[in-house]
């Protein structure tokens, strides 16, 4: 087997039941991880303390967040009061997860401060970031060696051609591996991911492709009309009734038509030119966003 510094990938299935071991399907999943029984409870998800130290300090520890711990307080309490085990160093029962303290020891307030955090000024600046790195550039070769980075071998997209196997039990235990302890998405970006634009760059590069700005920065100047759509593919018609004028829009305002449908959804569409063979009728491009709504 070729050398690694990572035993496991950083994200896969057991990972995921370690975390909530606490709450079903997974609690039978991981029984059924450690051939019927529960691992023992020092390697258990028991402490934030415990976890942070052993992810910060051990080679061997790799795990990601998992995006219960952002939304579902649930999954720290052991309300189905499973038999956890004790704590060899201390003797202590495992029962709920032991919160770090500024959660008050309440689940629901540790989900409320993370998720803040996730929501930071500081998250949203360095997103393209951690999107290269999840998404983009994979480290190999000599590059993942000299940065200590080097997962096992079945952690890698077409490192292993299970098909290949013709022993049915390493077969089994190649597969078991990569099923288990995750392996490494495809690639999506072959680039790096483009910085985030200014403001100023936004506005630009919006108006220079002719499009608004603000769909709601011209409402004072639009007279507002009940209009009945008929349906069409890809054209749809608008039928103006006979004792309203024809023009939709005064000069000097966009040529968009911007269209509230019963349902509360806002449309900002394009107009085509008017068609003087059709009788009290305009066409417009319909806001492509709105053919995904239902």
């Amino acid at each position: 087997m070729k050398k690694f510094h990572y035993g496991t990938h950083y994200s896969n299935a057991a990972s995921v039941i370690h975390y909530l071991i606490r709450m079903e399907p997974f609690t039978t999943l991981h029984i059924q991880l450690q051939s019927g029984k529960f691992d023992i409870a020092d390697r258990q998800f028991h402490s934030f303390q415990s976890a942070w130290s052993n992810i910060m300090n051990s080679p061997n520890e790799v795990k990601e967040l998992i995006p219960e711990f952002f939304y579902l307080p649930e999954f720290l309490v052991n309300s189905n009061k499973f038999d956890l085990g004790k704590l060899q160093v201390n003797n202590q029962v495992v029962n709920d997860v032991q919160l770090p303290p500024w959660a008050h020891h309440s689940s629901e307030e540790f989900i409320r401060i993370h998720r803040l955090a996730l929501e930071s000024d500081y998250v949203s600046a360095h997103l393209h970031e951690w999107i290269d790195l999840i998404f983009g550039y994979k480290q190999t070769g000599q590059a993942a060696i000299d940065a200590l980075n080097v997962f096992m071998h079945c952690s890698y997209e077409k490192a292993v051609d299970v098909d290949a196997i013709d022993d049915p039990i390493t077969r089994e235990a190649i597969e078991g591996m990569i099923q288990n302890f995750g392996q490494i998405p495809s690639q999506l970006l072959t680039e790096p991911h483009p910085q985030r634009q200014t403001r100023e760059q936004a506005r630009f590069e919006i108006e220079s492709q002719g499009r608004v700005l603000n769909i709601f920065q011209n409402l004072t100047h639009i007279r507002a009309f009940f209009v009945e759509l008929t349906p069409s593919d890809p054209i749809t018609f608008i039928s103006i009734p006979k004792n309203q004028a024809r023009s939709f829009m005064q000069q000097g305002i966009p040529d968009t038509l911007i269209t509230v449908g019963i349902n509360g959804v806002v449309g900002n569409n394009g107009w085509q030119p008017y068609d003087k063979s059709l009788s009290n009728f305009f066409t417009f491009e319909r806001d492509p966003t709105l053919q995904l709504q239902r």
